[in-house]
């Protein structure tokens, strides 16, 4: 709902509604419905106020590079660009709690980490 809401690009027309957000979460409270008033009150939140994650810094000040350090597996991978379909881009890929994490180098330790992006996993699929 968040990149929903607050995405320029999607026409105001295929936004996501009240009621599609309402009904895409029912049945979350162990197969029961969580009350209408509170799921309303949860839209108009985020659709008032954006979610915006702050970058992660640790202790030292260095950026990111904790959420890539002690993977369960890491290394160079071929991604097709986003821009277009015909070209592949080479990114260095980390895989860490349920998620594919992917930058333009590998992270350095005292060094800013390039972020190009990341693809949730569900937990079952990484072993």
């Amino acid at each position: 709902l968040n990149t929903d809401a607050h995405n320029a690009s999607i026409k105001a027309n295929r936004k996501m509604t009240k009621a599609q957000f309402v009904h895409n979460n029912r049945g979350l409270d162990e197969d029961h419905n969580l009350p209408l008033e509170f799921l309303e009150s949860i839209y108009d939140r985020i659709v008032a106020n954006e979610i915006v994650m702050q970058p992660f810094k640790n202790d030292a000040g260095d950026k990111n590079i904790l959420s890539y350090t002690n993977p369960h597996k890491a290394g160079w991978l071929r991604k097709q660009s986003q821009r277009t379909q015909l070209s592949w881009n080479e990114r260095w890929f980390v895989l860490k709690d349920s998620c594919l994490y992917y930058l333009r180098k590998p992270p350095v330790w005292g060094a800013d980490c390039e972020l190009c992006g990341h693809i949730p996993l569900h937990p079952n699929l990484v072993a």
